[in-house]
């Protein structure tokens, strides 16, 4: 068993971060939120994704974390990622234990993605939202904390050249803000 990344382990290094700042709600143009899922099974921690139907309007066949844009019933962005996280995957609320915020990202769509990391069990049976979620996938941390696993995706979007982070799993392609936040959350956390 693989003890390199733990709850504990993972937990301990967050604690010892500077708090990210989270900006207000009202003063955010597309306010949302996304749950980082971890789970260790009987050999190493994994990272939860979703690969989104294709035919959705909003970043269609794309790889995901769970979640989505902030409703004002959530009351928080927190909230957000827990009920979007329930909707999309059927992770109960009771068995996903948030330990915190990371620093929110930009898309160049115009969203706020606030990250949260969030520590669920490996034995709870996750069932996908059909009508959003193509297939949920998992990667092992010690595969996104190899530099050498991370690529380069070049994007253009509106006229402008982009150069982001990326990663290659089987026939997974991990990039966009997703790849970013798992950057962010890898150098942080993992390092």
């Amino acid at each position: 068993m693989s003890e390199k990344f733990t709850q504990e382990k993972i937990c301990s290094k967050y604690h010892q971060l500077e708090k990210p700042s989270i900006p207000k709600i009202e003063t955010i143009a597309k306010p949302s939120a996304v749950t980082i899922v971890l789970r260790y099974d009987e050999h190493q921690m994994q990272m939860l994704f979703t690969k989104r139907q294709p035919y959705l309007k909003n970043h269609g066949g794309q790889i995901s974390f769970p979640g989505g844009r902030y409703e004002e019933k959530d009351g928080c962005l927190e909230q957000t990622a827990v009920r979007e996280t329930y909707e999309e995957i059927g992770l109960d609320p009771q068995y996903l234990k948030i330990l915190g915020p990371l620093v929110p990202s930009s898309t160049i769509t115009g969203f706020t993605i606030v990250p949260y990391i969030g520590f669920a069990p490996k034995k709870i049976t996750l069932s996908p939202e059909t009508s959003e979620v193509a297939t949920i996938f998992e990667v092992p941390l010690d595969y996104l904390a190899n530099p050498s696993n991370q690529l380069e995706h070049k994007v253009e979007h509106q006229g402008k050249t982009y150069l982001l982070p990326a990663y290659r799993y089987h026939e997974f392609f991990i990039w966009g803000a997703t790849a970013r936040i798992v950057s962010q959350f890898t150098h942080k956390l993992l390092t």
